[in-house]
C-alpha cells in the first residue's frame, strides 16, 4: 500500500510539472522595456527636431532679429534663408554645398568640402571662437558622424552651417544642410552646450548626431558639444 502511495504521489507531482513546464513555454517572455537616452533617439528625438525645424523655418523666414547688421551680413542671411525651401542649383546638396552656394550667391565665390572651406578661413585669419557670433558667420563641427567608419569619435570637420540670427539669450540659429533633416534650421547656445531643452521645452541645442547603442559613454550629439570655431567672410576675401 506505502509503494502505491508512493507511486501515485510521484505521478501526480510529475504531471504538475509538466503542466506548469508547458504553460511555461506556451507564455511569451513580457518584452524588456525600451531603454531610455540614445536608443530611442531615431524613433522620438529625431521626430521632435523635424518638427522643431518646421516651426524655425516660419521663424527663420522673417528674418534676423539682431539689430546693426551691415549689409553683406543680411544678404548671407537672406541667400541661406531663401536655400532652405529651394536647392541651390549648380551645387552638392551637402553641408558644404549649402555653404558654398549662400557665399556665392552673395559675390564670395566659394566651392569645397568642409576641410578646404577650413583650410580658406584659415588663410584668410577669419576663425574665432566668441561664444556669441555674427550674422552671416560660418559654424564648423567635429563628430556628427563617422565619416571614415571605424567606430571612433576622431573625425574632424564633419560639418558647417551658416548663422542666420542671433537670439536675445545668445542660442545662435542656423541654416544647413546635409543631414538627415535636409535642409533645415538648427539651435545652439554655447553657454549651455550639454543643454538639449529648457524646463520649458525650448530648444537650446539641435542634435547633430544620431546616438547608437554602441556609443563610448562621453560620447557627444549636441551642436554646442559638438561646435569647433565660427569664421567670419568679408567682401573682398578669397574663399576658393
Amino acid at each position: 500500500m506505502r509503494v502505491r502511495i508512493r507511486t501515485l504521489l510521484f505521478v501526480a507531482l510529475f504531471g504538475v510539472a509538466v503542466l506548469a513546464l508547458s504553460d511555461l513555454l506556451r507564455t511569451p517572455a513580457p518584452a524588456p522595456p525600451v531603454p531610455p537616452g540614445p536608443e530611442r533617439f531615431h524613433q522620438v528625438e529625431y521626430e521632435a527636431l523635424q518638427d522643431a525645424s518646421i516651426a524655425l523655418l516660419a521663424i527663420a523666414s522673417l528674418g534676423p532679429t539682431t539689430p546693426g547688421l551691415d549689409s553683406f551680413s543680411m544678404q548671407a542671411a537672406q541667400a541661406a534663408r531663401g536655400f532652405l525651401v529651394r536647392r541651390p542649383r549648380g551645387f552638392r546638396d551637402d553641408c558644404s554645398g549649402f555653404v558654398s552656394a549662400v557665399f556665392s550667391q552673395v559675390g564670395v565665390p566659394m566651392d569645397g568640402v568642409v576641410a578646404t572651406i577650413w583650410d580658406a578661413a584659415v588663410d584668410n585669419d577669419a576663425l574665432h571662437w566668441e561664444e556669441t557670433p555674427r550674422i552671416g558667420d560660418l559654424i564648423f563641427f567635429d563628430n556628427t558622424w563617422d565619416r571614415d567608419g571605424n567606430g571612433r569619435w576622431d573625425d574632424l570637420l564633419t560639418h558647417i552651417a551658416v548663422v542666420i540670427d542671433i537670439e536675445p539669450d545668445s542660442t545662435v540659429v542656423f541654416a544647413h544642410s546635409g543631414t538627415r533633416a535636409g535642409r533645415t534650421v538648427g539651435r545652439m547656445n554655447l553657454y549651455e552646450p550639454h543643454l538639449h531643452r529648457d524646463p520649458d521645452g525650448t530648444v537650446r541645442n539641435v542634435y547633430l548626431r544620431e546616438p547608437k547603442p554602441w556609443d563610448p559613454d562621453a560620447a557627444a550629439y549636441l551642436a554646442g558639444e559638438l561646435w569647433v570655431a565660427f569664421a567670419s567672410v568679408h567682401l573682398d576675401e578669397d574663399w576658393l
